[in-house]
């Protein structure tokens, strides 16, 4: 039973990492768009008029990424769940 057990952890260990770089990938693949703003309009004195629309922009943009992460977070707190009330044999 202790190397069923083993064997576990290291399947669990493996698919974390292969998430993890999943993650990355994507992560890198599409830049975070501060690259295009200068630095003076990072901390603006005055809120620009069309703020609002940039802003829904890039969530209505950025979608398809939220939607990837809301659903591993929810994945893996279930799997956490279902560890936590595991039964333990003797």
């Amino acid at each position: 039973m202790a190397e069923n057990s083993k064997k576990t952890k290291v399947i669990g260990l493996v698919l974390s990492f292969l998430i993890f770089l999943v993650f990355i990938y994507i992560i890198s693949a599409e830049p975070f768009p501060y690259n295009y703003i200068a630095h003076i309009a990072m901390i603006p004195t005055s809120q620009p008029d069309n703020l609002g629309k940039y802003m829904s922009q890039f969530l209505w943009n950025y979608r398809g990424l939220d939607l990837l992460m809301q659903s591993i977070l929810l994945f893996s707190t279930a799997i956490c769940c279902l560890a936590l009330f595991q039964r333990e044999e003797n």
